[in-house]
């Protein structure tokens, strides 16, 4: 199954990445017009139960990607350039401010 979409996926990408021609303002709104466009084709029928399908179909993405893709990158660059936070338990939840990160 995923071959199959792996291959037109890749087709896609490419499509995206000759549109664009490297404009990364560009690349927003492609971006935006092609995930906005592919879903409003798969889900064509409205309906709240559709909706709320794909609402949650989108906020797994978003964590999954934050989890897989922001998290890792967040600690590697913490690791670099030092962390923002001296205790990293420290946050405006627990202190009432936020530390300075200049």
């Amino acid at each position: 199954m995923r071959q199959g979409i792996d291959a037109k996926l890749d087709q896609l990408v490419e499509t995206v990445n000759q549109t664009v021609d490297g404009d990364e303002n560009l690349l927003k709104g492609v971006m935006n017009y092609t995930i906005t466009t592919l879903i409003n084709k798969v889900y064509p029928v409205d309906s709240y139960s559709k909706f709320n399908d794909i609402m949650g179909i989108l906020k797994g993405v978003d964590f999954e990607f934050y989890r897989r893709r922001v998290v890792p990158y967040e600690k590697q660059k913490a690791f670099e350039n030092g962390d923002c936070y001296p205790n990293p338990i420290e946050t405006e939840v627990n202190t009432g401010k936020l530390p300075n990160c200049s």
